[in-house]
């Protein structure tokens, strides 16, 4: 998986600092964005199981301008499983 600081968190509705404890974790509230098993695969809302990721490259900017994201899809169904996020300060 590419590298990440940052996720858009479903609960507080914005780009937040991301916590990897294995999951993938919004580092303000503590919402779970993505539950992951050892395996690297990851819970899918549409599948209503484990799958496996797909990670793609960090390219679209958010609203503000200061972010370089890119989304987790279910290798699967290719739903959009959550969105994360690089400071373009921190991009080479």
């Amino acid at each position: 998986m590419e590298t990440f600081t940052h996720v858009y968190c479903d609960r507080c509705k914005d780009i937040q600092p991301a916590k990897q404890n294995g999951n993938i974790v919004c580092g303000i509230c503590g919402h779970t964005e993505v539950k992951i098993d050892r395996s690297g695969c990851g819970y899918c809302e549409v599948c209503q199981q484990m799958q496996p990721l797909e990670h793609e490259p960090l390219h679209g900017e958010d609203v503000s301008g200061e972010f370089i994201g890119g989304d987790i899809l279910c290798g699967d169904c290719r739903f959009v499983i959550t969105t994360v996020f690089m400071p373009k300060s921190e991009i080479g």
